[in-house]
């Protein structure tokens, strides 16, 4: 009886795909309704579509019986199909829900063609992520494609709308106002864009190259050190233009020590847990490691400076005794003492279970 429901099921579609497949009547027989709206508004795909129905009847009734639509599912013929015929609008997007780049497909014409291009080369990629995603039910996708970065970077760099999509709003703000800051930093992003994308799916932080964008030709109005958070500094160049010049050069060398530092806080700021890093002071001529305990059960290696905690002495004494603490694991709290932590199950700031400890010299 399966049988026979199959036969009449392909003579149907068969009729109804040879006799009125320009408007979809295949497609909404299948009960594949968004198809059917699209070949019904583009006459079949402008036919390409038409025709290629006829060679995968099989397929089409193969996926119906198994109900495949009702895990929502894409199937990758359908979105080669739509990208090569009507990707220049951005469609193939809006189905895999990436409403903003399918707006962007749709007032730029397919990033004037080259993200149009790259879609014929990646679409599987992306119905592939849009169905695994589907599968564990996940609702979004959160992390940045290369690929995105550089259709947005190519056509419209200048304009700062690759670092919207990264999650980057102040420079997609000051991109926008500056060209690209003058078409330098777009020129630099778009070798450096493969590092910005690792860097905003990443924990953020300070870039050695983002200072010395805002550097030149900016830095004359101390750009590079609101960037660094010196803003006195930048202030006092703004209005002396960088020190008449003197201190825009000198910042060659000291560019570099001030990105090191700031980084290096946030590290340590992790560890401690503390609120304000910009609160700690620097001696950068004592570059130290010390050793702390991996999941692994080995030693991790972790590089740090010397720094006055004389603002943040409640956070790093043990909560039992007030003595100094050490790092508990995993938490990495400063909450217990040598002594206390051996007699302990639990981390007294946030309950988390101890599985060692380490000390650790700041």
């Amino acid at each position: 009886m399966q049988i026979n429901v199959i036969h009449r099921s392909r003579f149907i579609y068969v009729v109804l795909c040879v006799t009125l497949g320009w408007s979809g009547a295949h497609h909404f027989y299948l009960k594949r309704n968004l198809f059917g709206v699209i070949y019904l508004l583009s006459f079949g795909l402008f036919g390409i579509g038409w025709l290629y129905d006829l060679f995968r009847i099989n397929s089409l009734l193969l996926d119906y019986e198994l109900n495949f639509r009702g895990q929502a599912l894409l199937r990758h013929d359908d979105m080669k199909l739509l990208t090569w015929c009507l990707g220049f609008t951005g469609l193939q997007h809006f189905i895999l829900k990436r409403y903003a780049c399918g707006f962007y497909f749709l007032f730029t014409f397919g990033g004037l063609g080259v993200g149009w291009l790259m879609d014929l080369f990646r679409i599987h990629l992306l119905t592939e992520s849009y169905n695994l995603k589907g599968y564990q039910r996940m609702s979004r996708i959160t992390d940045h494609q290369l690929t995105d970065a550089y259709i947005y970077c190519l056509p419209f760099g200048f304009l700062g709308l690759h670092h919207f999509y990264l999650s980057r709003p102040k420079w997609g703000i000051f991109y926008l106002m500056t060209l690209g800051n003058f078409g330098v930093g777009w020129i630099t992003d778009i070798f450096r864009l493969k590092g910005l994308v690792q860097n905003s799916n990443e924990r953020p932080k300070w870039s050695l190259i983002d200072a010395f964008v805002l550097w030149f030709p900016l830095g004359f109005f101390g750009a590079h050190w609101w960037y660094l958070n010196q803003r006195p500094r930048a202030i006092a160049y703004a209005f002396t233009l960088g020190y008449l010049g003197i201190g825009w050069l000198i910042d060659i060398r000291r560019i570099p020590v001030h990105v090191r530092s700031l980084n290096r806080k946030c590290m340590l700021a992790g560890i401690i847990h503390a609120e304000d890093a910009e609160s700690l002071q620097w001696d950068d001529s004592d570059f130290s490691s010390v050793l702390l305990p991996n999941d692994g059960g080995g030693l991790l290696k972790v590089s740090k400076n010397k720094v006055h905690l004389s603002r943040m002495t409640s956070r790093t004494v043990c909560l039992e005794c007030s003595a100094p603490g050490v790092c508990v694991m995993p938490c990495t709290h400063f909450s217990l003492c040598v002594d206390c932590v051996q007699s302990s199950e639990h981390c007294p700031r946030c309950i988390t279970p101890i599985n060692g400890w380490a000390t650790v010299d700041i």
